[in-house]
């Protein structure tokens, strides 16, 4: 299986998985397959892990935290390159796991994502929208790291209050997540956001912690001449290239970063192939074939 791909993975090897997904969860309780659905989401694997959710609600329709963590996975098509949410279909989710009950910290974590995309698309007011729904989630489940995550970044990048998000940061790594090294979503968020030097320093701690959970989670890790700085950096590179793809960039932004990833890691999968994609929308087409017939297999 292939390293990360940001949320969802290309038509040819959706389907396979998709396939034998309910196969692969047959005789499983609903709580067993909801972790490994979210398991596979927080590795960037959305797409199958929301068709297992789905089979959970369908297999087990009074399992709250399917449907909460379905919204939460539909609600990040907002922000995610791959794949478009439905607001109307987040709402649902929620509104069936609210009636369900007992309330949970996902219902909230998919709010704060719909509100921190209508933020970051112009709407300053949704920011603190986002922020209330973050501090719910945090009162629902005071020792979750996911909360405190989401209080950080938004201290850290839209508040400017560092004294802060200092606070939630240290919080976020004292509390941990369980399906996540709490340093990878740090670096992903510094990636998006912030600034790779930072960003790369969050993944080498996670590194240190637990190497084979990191090694899941970045592209390049099985290229024997790059280390764990190289890899977070390459990575860090493609992020950016790839928010500027759906957040709102030139050409030439996009081409930059994913030029920078490709240059540190020549054998970087994901990035060679939507810098061919790229170049070929440009015309550029010489180029994009050579390209294409350097990527190889997924890594």
């Amino acid at each position: 299986m292939r390293k990360i791909i940001p949320a969802i993975l290309i038509t040819i090897i959706l389907f396979p998985i998709a396939a034998v997904s309910a196969e692969v969860n047959a005789g499983k309780s609903a709580q067993e397959t909801f972790d490994a659905a979210m398991i596979l989401f927080f590795q960037g694997v959305s797409i199958p892990a929301m068709n297992m959710l789905r089979e959970n609600i369908a297999a087990h329709p009074d399992h709250v935290e399917s449907y909460s963590a379905l919204a939460m996975g539909v609600a990040m098509g907002f922000m995610d390159p791959f794949y478009e949410g439905s607001r109307d279909e987040v709402y649902d989710l929620i509104a069936k796991a609210e009636k369900l009950g007992p309330d949970n910290k996902w219902n909230h974590i998919a709010k704060v994502i719909l509100y921190l995309t209508d933020y970051v698309k112009g709407d300053l007011s949704a920011i603190r929208k986002a922020e209330k729904e973050a501090k719910t989630a945090e009162k629902l489940e005071p020792s979750a790291g996911e909360p405190a995550f989401l209080l950080w970044a938004m201290n850290k990048f839209f508040f400017g209050n560092r004294k802060t998000a200092k606070k939630y940061y240290e919080k976020t790594v004292r509390n941990g997540m369980r399906y996540v090294n709490s340093h990878y979503l740090i670096f992903f968020t510094e990636s998006f956001f912030g600034s790779c030097d930072s960003a790369v320093e969050d993944a080498l701690i996670g590194f240190k912690e637990s190497p084979e959970n990191m090694k899941k989670m970045f592209e390049c890790t099985n290229e024997p001449d790059i280390g764990p700085r190289d890899i977070a950096l390459s990575n860090c590179y493609y992020w950016k290239g790839l928010k500027y793809q759906k957040l709102g960039g030139t050409n030439e932004d996009i081409e930059a970063q994913l030029r920078k990833a490709v240059e540190i890691c020549p054998n970087f999968y994901w990035a060679k192939r939507f810098l061919a994609q790229l170049l070929e929308r440009t015309g550029r087409t010489e180029e994009a074939a050579k390209i294409m017939s350097t990527i190889p297999t997924a890594n």
